[in-house]
C-alpha cells in the first residue's frame, strides 16, 4: 500500500494507491496518520500506532509513505522543496537505521505525489512530476538498499506523462503503468531467473514463464486493467519476452462496452517462442486469435493471424455459449503449425500470403498459398495455391521438440 497526502480546503486528505506485487510480505493492514507539521508521524494498524517515524524537520510534512514487511519508506518535503526520501527498518515499533537521500523538488501543487514503493529487502522506487525547464514531467528513481539512488528512464511506450505508476516486476526490474518494457536496476544472475514478488515460474521447454506480475489499473470501476506474462531464459537470467494483457472497459469488466487480450498458450521449440493470444471485443470487431512468434536468436517478433496448432494441441474451438449467444468470432485458422523439428506459417505480402518454413535447412519461403491450412507429413509440408496442392521436403532439426502449455493462472 502507498499513501500520498494533499491539502484541501477542509484540511488534509489521504490518497490510497493499492496494486498487486510488491507487498506480498505485508503482515498488517496499515493506515497512515500524518501529524501536524513538526510533530512525530506514525504509521498505524487500524487506530493503533505501529511504526513511529522520526520527528519531522520544521516546516516539513510527510507527502507519501509505503510499508512492506520489515521496511518502511516515506518522502518528506517543505512546500514542494527540500524533499527527502527515507528508508528504514522497523524494529520494536520504530523506524531504525534510517537512510536518507535528496528527492527532486516538485511544484507546491504536486508535492504530495504518492507514487512510492519499497520492496521486501529495502529497495525503494518512486515517481515524481518534477520541476524542469520544459515544464513538469514525470521522473522515476530507484534506490537499492546497497547502492546509490539514481534516475530511471520511463519507457517511451507509456503514453501518460502525468500519472505514471511504478511497480516492482521482480527483484531486478521496474515496470511503469501498462508498459511492456521493464527497466533493469540490478544485474542479471546467469543460471536463474529473477525472484518474483508475485506469481510463480513454471517450465516451458528450456525457458521459464510466469503470469500475474506487475499488474494494475488506471480507473475506478472503468478504464484499463492489465497484467503481464513473463518469459525468462534461466541460462542468461534475462527476460526474453514481456507480454501485457490489457482489458479496457467503459463500464464494469465484461460489460457491453469492453475489450481485452488474454494470453492463452505458449510454445518453445528450438530457437522459437510462440505466444497465442485471444483478442476479445464487445465493441464492433469479432473475437480473434493471433500468434506472436519470436526468434530467440535475434529477439525479433512478428504477429500472425490465427491460433497455435501442434501435435497433441489442436486449434481451439469457439465456446458453445458464444455460439448460442451469437458472439461474433473470426474463423479460427492456424496462425502457426508446428511438428517435431519444424514450424510453418503464412506471411503477408503484396502478392498474397507466402508459406514460410523453418527446419534444419534454415528459415525460408517455399511458396504462396490461397488457404491458411498447412499440413506436415512424415517428410514434407503441403498447402494449396492458385495452381492446386503443393508440397515441399522438410528436414527436421534434431532437438526441436515442441514444449506447449497453457498460460499459468
Amino acid at each position: 500500500m502507498t499513501w500520498g497526502t494533499r491539502s484541501v480546503e477542509d484540511g488534509d486528505e489521504v490518497d490510497v494507491d493499492l496494486r498487486p506485487g510488491p507487498a506480498t510480505r505485508l503482515v498488517a493492514t496499515y493506515d497512515l496518520a500524518v501529524q501536524t507539521t513538526g510533530r512525530r508521524p506514525y504509521v498505524c494498524a487500524g487506530r493503533t500506532p505501529t511504526v513511529a517515524l522520526p520527528v519531522l524537520r520544521h516546516g516539513h510534512e510527510v507527502e507519501a509513505a509505503t510499508v512492506n514487511g520489515a521496511y518502511v519508506a516515506w518522502r518528506t518535503a517543505r512546500r514542494g522543496r527540500d524533499g527527502t526520501v527515507n528508508v528504514a527498518r522497523v524494529a520494536k515499533g520504530r523506524a531504525t537505521a534510517v537512510r536518507r537521500v535528496r528527492a527532486a523538488d516538485t511544484s507546491a501543487t504536486s508535492a504530495s505525489d504518492g507514487r512510492i514503493l519499497v520492496d521486501a529487502d529495502g529497495t525503494a522506487t518512486w515517481v515524481l512530476p518534477t520541476n524542469g525547464k520544459r515544464g513538469d514531467v514525470d521522473r522515476a528513481f530507484v534506490w537499492p538498499r546497497r547502492g546509490r539512488a539514481r534516475s530511471v528512464a520511463i519507457p517511451r511506450d507509456r503514453a501518460s506523462t502525468g500519472s505514471t505508476t511504478v511497480a516492482f516486476l521482480d527483484d531486478q526490474h521496474l515496470v511503469f503503468g501498462d508498459s511492456a518494457i521493464p527497466k533493469r536496476f540490478r544485474p542479471a544472475r546467469p543460471g536463474t531467473c529473477p525472484a518474483l514478488f508475485s506469481g510463480t515460474w513454471r517450465p516451458l521447454g528450456r525457458l521459464q514463464i510466469a503470469r500475474g506480475v506487475g499488474g494494475g489499473w488506471d480507473g475506478m470501476g472503468e478504464g484499463t486493467y492489465w497484467e503481464r506474462v513473463l518469459v525468462c531464459d534461466p541460462q542468461t537470467g534475462e527476460d526474453v519476452r514481456v507480454v501485457v494483457d490489457p482489458f479496457g472497459s467503459s463500464g464494469a469488466p465484461g460489460g457491453p462496452y469492453s475489450s481485452g487480450t488474454t494470453t492463452t498458450r505458449l510454445m518453445q521449440m528450438g530457437p522459437w517462442l510462440a505466444i497465442e493470444r485471444l483478442r476479445e471485443s464487445n465493441y464492433s470487431g469479432p473475437n480473434a486469435y493471433v500468434v506472436e512468434l519470436t526468434d530467440l536468436r535475434t529477439g525479433k517478433s512478428r504477429t500472425l493471424p490465427g491460433a497455435l496448432q501442434t501435435p497433441g494441441h489442436p486449434l481451439p474451438v469457439i465456446p458453445a455459449s458464444d455460439v448460442t449467444n451469437r458472439v461474433p468470432w473470426a474463423p479460427i485458422v492456424p496462425g502457426l503449425t508446428a511438428r517435431a523439428g519444424a514450424i510453418a506459417w503464412l506471411e503477408g505480402s503484396p502478392e498474397g500470403p507466402r508459406v514460410a518454413l523453418s527446419d534444419d535447412r534454415g528459415d525460408r519461403t517455399v511458396g504462396r498459398a490461397t488457404s491458411p491450412e498447412l499440413t506436415f507429413h512424415a517428410d514434407s509440408l503441403s498447402w494449396t495455391d492458385a495452381a492446386g496442392p503443393q508440397t515441399t521436403p522438410v528436414a527436421p532439426a534434431v532437438g526441436w521438440t515442441p514444449a506447449v502449455r497453457a498460460a499459468p493462472r
